[in-house]
């Protein structure tokens, strides 16, 4: 009779997966979270989506989607690490924390999302100065100016929007012209998880 191997690898399966997509970063203690039952749980098969009573702000379908892992199969590690990675690359959490349960031979996850700031407006402000060179004589004065509005969460699917407009003018101080050239434009990205 061989002797056991104590050095062999216990094999674990998949068990539920939890997301808890409303966690406050600074707030919330993901340990004292998983003993509360004031949420509601949303879900269907192994995937399980639980968040306040209050209106959701992502749809259930983004974490189905999203998720590498499948009950009953044997854990792997690049299937946990993509899933992981997937949330965390996604415009609309600024953090993505995770607890473990084994239940003997069942490993069930509970994954922590911190939401970032649905909209945000960033403001970039910029002056020039362009002096005469060999050719001309004329000096020059810019002044331009971006906004940017960025939505992370369009269609509660974690689809991010930017809409970008500038604006600038050039100013001639020394001829009869003042105003040497002018620049408009509006930009809008939109970028969908994949």
């Amino acid at each position: 009779e061989l002797p056991v191997d104590t050095a062999a690898l216990k094999l674990y399966y998949i068990g539920n997966i939890f997301y808890y997509p409303e966690t406050n970063a600074t707030a919330d203690i993901p340990d004292s979270l998983l003993a509360q039952n004031n949420f509601r749980q949303i879900g269907s098969q192994s995937v399980f989506m639980k968040h306040p009573f209050e209106k959701r702000r992502f749809r259930f379908r983004l974490f189905r989607q999203h998720t590498y892992m499948m009950k009953g199969s044997i854990y792997n590690e690049r299937d946990f690490y993509r899933t992981i990675n997937s949330f965390s690359q996604m415009g609309p959490w600024q953090q993505v924390d995770i607890r473990d349960s084994v239940r003997q031979d069942t490993v069930d996850f509970h994954v922590f999302l911190s939401p970032n700031p649905k909209a945000t407006v960033k403001f970039d402000f910029e002056l020039t100065r362009s002096t005469a060179d060999f050719s001309s004589s004329t000096n020059l004065f810019g002044i331009g100016g971006n906004t940017t509005f960025l939505h992370r969460n369009v269609l509660k699917r974690a689809i991010q929007s930017a809409t970008t407009a500038r604006a600038g003018v050039e100013l001639n101080f020394e001829g009869d012209n003042l105003f040497q050239t002018g620049q408009a434009g509006l930009g809008q990205m939109v970028s969908f998880p994949n």
